[in-house]
């Protein structure tokens, strides 16, 4: 297992040897790792070491870019773009970190546009809290919507610089995945120095650098927009709108944000099924814990766990939604209704053709 942090040694225990002898062969770095074990990582670092430094920096770029696909998300991003090339069959359903440094290597050697694709829509996989949603939206992307990045991208800089002094250059590009529509901006920051070396000197370095700001419009019966900026919510919501009347040339209706992304009192019910079609690979999914928030005001939160990887499967989290509170499904006549109960967390198992049993979140 490598660690979540990068570092050489840890990489390449993890990398199996004979992808590192690819890769050095097709780096032309002149070093035959196929009679080692693969515990015996000592003659290739220090065989790295001494390498030129324009060379060994490439090798640690790759490295560390193998290693930052190598989890959850960037495994699917890969999945993604792997299927984008027509090569959905290069994906390893698997959630073992060695597995996925096997998959993104393999990805670097054989297939390095999709590599590179692929970090760039890490992020999107890796979805943290300041991923923000809108759905029910009306509009539809217009047909010069590439054309239109650039009057995005102006847009921007007139939003940050009014509201931040920053923001003088901004650059947006789109990419097209199925039902997706991807737009990723870059504005300038603020001026920032950094110590540096250089040739072997230590020495101030001052820059420009960009930060991200993240849209993506998912088509459906209606549209909905995600949004990335490392931000307050107000502002991200001041962006949703500033891309919204860029490209549907009208802002987002004020109630949309206040509307829930996902309506989850349908959780709630025994009857509830997730659907998902034959050729997925999924062989059963199930609810493994929810947490319910009882009451307004200062609401008390419950959170009830059950193995779902037992027999039970599916009926497992109901039958302690029915020991707790009382439903509608209940044999008996327990102690709350669930009708003023809203559901706040909710992670979910699933066991993948010929895979291990894994939980993730819905």
């Amino acid at each position: 297992m490598v660690a979540d942090q990068y570092s050489l040694k840890s990489f390449l225990r993890a990398a199996p040897n004979a992808l590192l002898d690819q890769y050095f062969k097709a780096t032309g770095i002149d070093l035959d790792v196929s009679g080692l074990k693969e515990t015996q990582i000592e003659p290739i670092a220090a065989t790295l070491d001494e390498l030129p430094k324009e060379q060994l920096d490439r090798v640690e770029t790759d490295f560390k870019n193998v290693h930052l696909l190598a989890n959850e998300a960037g495994g699917k991003a890969l999945h993604q773009e792997l299927a984008n090339l027509g090569r959905p069959d290069a994906m390893i359903a698997t959630d073992k970190k060695t597995s996925l440094i096997t998959l993104a290597l393999e990805t670097l050697l054989c297939f390095p546009k999709a590599f590179a694709d692929a970090l760039i829509f890490r992020p999107y996989f890796d979805q943290d809290r300041y991923w923000r949603k809108v759905t029910g939206l009306t509009s539809r992307m217009p047909d010069d919507s590439l054309v239109r990045c650039d009057y995005l991208a102006a847009c921007l800089k007139t939003f940050f610089r009014h509201n931040d002094g920053r923001g003088r250059n901004c650059k947006v590009d789109y990419y097209r995945r199925e039902e997706r529509h991807f737009f990723f901006a870059f504005p300038e920051d603020y001026p920032q120095t950094m110590a540096v070396w250089e040739k072997g000197n230590l020495q101030p370095s001052f820059f420009n650098p960009a930060f991200e700001v993240v849209f993506v419009v998912t088509e459906g019966s209606t549209y909905s927009l995600d949004t990335c900026y490392r931000g307050s919510k107000p502002d991200s919501q001041a962006l949703s709108d500033v891309f919204a009347e860029a490209m549907f040339d009208a802002p987002i209706a004020r109630e949309l944000y206040d509307r829930p992304s996902y309506d989850l009192f349908q959780l709630k019910r025994r009857s509830f099924r997730f659907a998902y079609s034959a050729e997925s690979g999924i062989e059963r999914m199930a609810i493994r814990k929810l947490r319910f928030s009882v009451g307004g005001g200062d609401p008390l939160k419950v959170t009830l766990d059950a193995n779902a990887h037992g027999d039970r499967g599916s009926n497992a989290i109901h039958e302690a939604i029915e020991r707790v509170f009382r439903t509608a499904d209940a044999a008996v006549v327990p102690r709350k209704p669930t009708s003023p109960v809203s559901i706040s967390e909710r992670p979910c198992c699933l066991r993948m053709d010929g895979s291990t049993s894994c939980t993730m979140p819905l």
